[in-house]
């Protein structure tokens, strides 16, 4: 969950590359479900799609957390919620 939060911080502080926090957070997710390169697939992503990308993430794991509540609103419901 840091690592998510890591991705966040560093993609709104506009320091590269953070594609990496959110490979890291992806490649754990393989080694905990035992899953291979297409379960979780790494991101190359840039901008307005990393974004994207975290914040769904980030929504799917802390759903019903109120932080994923303030992301939505802070973003103006960037990931169509």
């Amino acid at each position: 969950m840091k690592k998510l939060y890591l991705c966040w911080a560093l993609l709104g502080l506009l320091i590269a590359p953070f594609t990496w926090a959110q490979n890291n957070v992806r490649a754990e997710l393989r080694n905990q479900y035992s899953s291979d390169e297409n379960g979780f697939p790494d991101s190359n992503a840039t901008g307005d799609t990393l974004l994207e990308q975290i914040l769904e993430e980030k929504y799917i794991t802390l759903v019903g957390e109120i932080v994923t509540f303030h992301d939505l609103r802070r973003t103006r419901n960037f990931i169509g919620v």
